[in-house]
Formats: structure tokens, sequence, C-alpha cells
């Protein structure tokens, strides 16, 4: 009776521990900066695959973001918690198979738009980028625009 008791009362202690520190991870008060991404492609080869990855400098935890290249109009929303944060990387990727050869390459365009903030921290800021053109491993022919708002009115509360 003792033993089972005590487990009781250290679950709960766990479980008040765990909660605690998920309201402490993900404040109440809303969520921080946004990156807004919307592509209007021509073409693109392959199945290309954009790999983002966000550090948030406020709660101290990177997040990724993995975006699939399925069709030429895309729109996709990247999150923050907090309102400083790097982009650590901005990568796409197309992997490639040549059955005839039975050869399989993986091709890159690093920093891709440029995003990538090198240690540069993005302090109070959202972004809204677009996208057009052709995509491929070996283009130069696709445009970036990146758009940023200051201020805390492009941030999302729910």
């Amino acid at each position: 009776m003792k033993k089972s008791t005590m487990m009781q009362i250290l679950l709960i202690n766990y479980g008040l521990l765990l909660s605690s520190t998920q309201t402490l991870a993900h404040p109440q008060s809303g969520l921080g900066q946004t990156i807004t991404i919307q592509t209007r492609l021509s073409s693109y080869i392959g199945r290309p695959t954009w790999f983002l990855e966000i550090r948030d400098i406020d709660h101290n935890q990177t997040i990724p973001y993995l975006f699939n290249i399925d069709s030429g109009s895309n729109t996709w929303i990247a999150l923050t918690y907090g309102s400083n944060y790097l982009i650590y990387a901005s990568r796409i990727q197309f992997p490639s198979y040549r059955s005839r050869y039975n050869d399989f390459k993986s091709y890159r365009i690093n920093n891709f738009c440029k995003l990538e903030s090198r240690g540069r921290i993005i302090k109070n800021e959202s972004l809204q980028i677009y996208i057009s053109g052709d995509i491929s491993p070996h283009s130069t022919s696709y445009q970036c625009k990146v758009l940023r708002f200051k201020g805390s009115d492009s941030t999302i509360h729910f």
C-alpha cells in the first residue's frame, strides 16, 4: 500500500513538472514572428524539397521546416515563438535517379534566396517571401523577393 501511494505521488509530481515546462516553452501570449512563403513557379525539375532551419533565440530552440515543392503554386508559413531568431539554413535539394545507369545523385542550392542570417540576429522582424521563375539544380532563372516587416503587428495571437 505504501509503495503504490508513493508511486502515485511521484507520477503526479512528474506530470506537474512536465506541464509546467510545456507552458514555459510556449507562452500563452501568442507566437512570435512569421515567415510567409509564396511560390509561383513556371517550372521545376524533379521533386525538390526546401529545408529551412530557424533558431529561436528567445526560447533557445531550433525549429526545422521541410517544404515539398509539388506544384508551381505553394503557400507556407514558418513560425517562431519569440521575436529574435536566426535562419541557420535555407537549402533546396533535388534528388535524381537515372535508372539507365543505376545512379543516384542529389543536387543542392545552398543559402536559397540568400535567407541565411550568418550569425546576424533578426530582431522583431517578420518576412514575406515571393519566389517565381524556373527552379532546377543548375538554373539561376528564379527570382526571390523578400519583404521585411518590423514591429509586433505581424505576430499571430490565439
